[in-house]
């Protein structure tokens, strides 16, 4: 991927793959050396999102959400930015509702924030019914490294 914008006051870097797809990724404090991070730079990203849900029955705990972090120690200072970030949220939700048809349930959160969620194996949307309670677990993790383009001839 390419930088092709670089915002130093929000933190940001927009990438471009080679099929032009656009990205901008925040990058949070403790990326050290960010100011090092110009346009046109080939920025190597790997970027990865899972979701799981499990049904609970029965009396559940609906506590605020737990959330668990890693990040790989950051270059020594000179060095070009780099790193891998991961992010962990688990939360018990209700189901507000389900469409069989989109095979979409959507999930209310404990600060009463409402996702769709997309089911995979529509045979899981017979298992569920509004009022039901889900525990989501979301990982999200972020491998990036930057390598400075040469200067063209």
């Amino acid at each position: 991927m390419k930088g092709i914008a670089v915002d130093s006051a929000q933190r940001t870097v927009t990438l471009q793959s080679a099929s032009g797809k656009t990205r901008t990724i925040e990058v949070g404090d403790q990326v050290r050396n960010f100011d090092q991070i110009k346009v046109g730079d080939t920025v190597h990203a790997k970027y990865t999102q899972a979701l799981a849900l499990e049904l609970k029955k029965g009396a559940v705990s609906t506590g605020g959400p737990t959330a668990e972090a890693a990040i790989t120690p950051p270059p020594t200072a000179g060095a070009k930015p780099g790193g891998t970030v991961a992010h962990k949220v688990t939360a018990m939700t209700e189901v507000t509702a389900i469409d069989p048809a989109k095979h979409v349930v959507t999930l209310r959160g404990p600060k009463g924030n409402e996702v769709d969620v997309d089911v995979e194996d529509p045979e899981q949307l017979k298992n569920i019914k509004v009022g039901d309670h889900v525990q989501v677990t979301y990982l999200e993790a972020l491998a990036i490294s930057v390598k400075e383009t040469p200067p063209a001839k």
